[in-house]
């Protein structure tokens, strides 16, 4: 019987793991792996750059709990899948990279391509490790549980060439998905159930690590039951429904005036599995409680961590007797989102705009309110970064989980269409919109090929042009220093997208762009639509 393979063992595990795909670009030091993997049934998905396929593998990662796989070679190869794996832990979200590598003993010898990988991948991934014949049974497992166990992140595997069909020396042994502790309900309950018996005045929080069914119902069961306003983290939004009455809004950059003056007054702060990477401004108001099961001290979030099972302490505070001067909730939560309403038209509109910017521009507010209106609830929103995302973090509607997903750790440019495409290939047949500025669709306009070759049903990809990355040139007239840098004459995107043999349109009003979106996402193939914005409308938001 011919001996097992490094390659081999490392796809076994793969499969024995659920793992159906995995996305990359090829290389050819990556040939025996991705072989392997094919051979036992791993469907490859080609992107056009690393971290493209980090940013998919990120998204299927959030939506399975289970870490995507992502693949690049040596060289430039793992250079650009650094960026896509630093993403991923900053977003809280399990992947697995593989990339190429050389041994040590030829690393003593070859200069071309070569850099230490695993010394420059660890500072952003929770584990990272050379694979060899002797340890692939443990660095797999580890790998895995790494990427899964407490908080997720990535974690990286690097694996040589001359050794990946090599005979493996040892078996992997059992990695589990997500075995995250289970402490006991926390030591300080009792304190914080007669703080709460005593707030008039309460907010709680919801953050990013409480995006899981248990949590979101268990408190969704306290802050209905004790008549508490909730505002939510970004990267939780949806989790706590945005439509209803007691959500005051989110702890974003724009737009959040009323959420701040809401933390401002409360007489208790209570977080739930608030995290500090999700804040894009440090924590400014009264330390609070942080309701966690994780014992991470986080110095841009200064609230005192109760570290416990966070359902099970959520469910004890739901039985809490709220005090009879309980000030409204819905009242507090109402005064809140008409701040942030009123904040949209609070800024003057200056006269400086991009030399290239459209003349028919649309103002974001009444687009996104008509597509909003015209989209089927359930749609998944994934919001690329730059201006567009600072509006859409306050005041686009996310009705429940998965309908709203956003780069906010790291926040990487250019995300949104990758991370589109790993959602559709996890959820094909939820609608999807995916949003970004022309300057994060320069960036990875590759993966238009990418998006051509998929075709998935029912994804639009909105590109919103305005000749400028926005949100920096935005912040230099603010500093009264030159926003030049910033502009740049963009493509006509209908027609790029059209090169591809993608549908696309562009469209000139709310109406128009509601219509199209509308139908685009239920459409059989994807489709690609550009909007011109008005630069001024982001002027005047505060």
């Amino acid at each position: 019987m011919p001996a097992v393979t490094v390659a081999e063992v490392i796809a076994s595990f793969l499969v024995r793991q659920g793992v159906r795909r995995a996305y990359g670009v090829t290389g050819g030091e990556m040939l025996p792996v991705l072989d392997a993997l094919q051979r036992r049934g791993i469907e490859f998905v080609l992107t056009h750059h690393e971290a493209a396929a980090a940013y998919m593998a990120d998204t299927e990662g959030q939506l399975t709990g289970r870490p995507g796989v992502c693949i690049g070679t040596l060289g430039p190869g793992a250079a650009n899948l650094f960026a896509g794996l630093a993403q991923a832990t900053l977003e809280r979200s399990p992947v697995l990279g593989i990339s190429a590598d050389v041994t040590p003993e030829e690393a003593a010898g070859q200069r071309h391509q070569v850099f230490n990988i695993p010394g420059a991948m660890a500072p952003a991934v929770k584990y990272s490790a050379r694979v060899s014949p002797q340890n692939v049974g443990a660095v797999l497992p580890a790998a895995w549980s790494a990427a899964t166990n407490g908080m997720p992140g990535a974690a990286h595997l690097s694996v040589p060439s001359s050794v990946a069909t090599l005979p493996a020396l040892n078996q992997p042994g059992v990695a589990t998905n997500a075995v995250a502790a289970s402490p006991a309900v926390p030591a300080e309950l009792g304190e914080i159930e007669q703080r709460l018996a005593q707030a008039t005045q309460p907010v709680a929080v919801l953050g990013l690590e409480a995006r899981t069914a248990a949590i979101a119902k268990r408190f969704a069961q306290l802050v209905i039951e004790s008549d508490i306003p909730v505002v939510t983290q970004v990267k939780a939004r949806g989790w706590f429904p945005g439509d209803h009455p007691l959500h005051a809004g989110t702890l974003a950059s724009y737009g959040s005036r009323g959420v701040f003056e809401l933390i401002q007054s409360a007489d208790l702060v209570l977080g739930v599995g608030m995290d500090g990477v999700d804040l894009i401004w440090p924590w400014d108001g009264p330390a609070g409680l942080n309701l966690t099961a994780y014992d991470l001290r986080d110095g841009s979030l200064p609230h005192t961590p109760i570290v416990g099972d966070v359902a099970a302490t959520l469910e004890r505070l739901a039985a809490v007797d709220r005090p009879p001067n309980r000030v409204s909730a819905a009242d507090r939560a109402s005064q809140a989102r008409g701040a942030a309403r009123a904040d949209l038209q609070a800024g003057p509109a200056g006269t400086d705009h991009p030399a290239d910017a459209p003349s028919d521009g649309i103002a974001v507010d009444p687009l996104f309110q008509a597509i909003r209106a015209a989209a089927p609830s359930d749609t998944a929103l994934i919001s690329d970064v730059g201006m567009h995302k600072l509006y859409l973090a306050q005041y686009w509607e996310a009705p429940a989980p998965h309908t709203y997903f956003v780069a906010n750790g790291l926040s990487g440019m250019g995300w949104a269409l990758p991370s589109a495409l790993g959602f559709k290939l996890t959820c094909p047949d939820t609608p999807a919109l995916a949003v970004t500025g022309d300057g994060g669709a320069l960036m990875f306009a590759g993966e238009l090929g990418t998006l051509a070759r998929l075709r998935p049903p029912g994804l639009v990809y909105l590109v919103l042009v305005d000749a400028s990355l926005a949100l920096i040139r935005l912040k230099a007239e603010e500093l009264e220093h030159d926003p030049l840098p910033n502009d740049f004459a963009p493509p006509d995107f209908v027609a790029l997208a059209q090169s591809f043999g993608l549908r696309a349109e562009r469209v000139d009003s709310p109406e128009g762009a509601a219509t199209v979106v509308r139908d685009g996402l239920t459409a059989s193939e994807p489709l690609v639509v550009e909007a011109p914005i008005d630069y001024g409308a982001y002027q005047r938001m505060t």
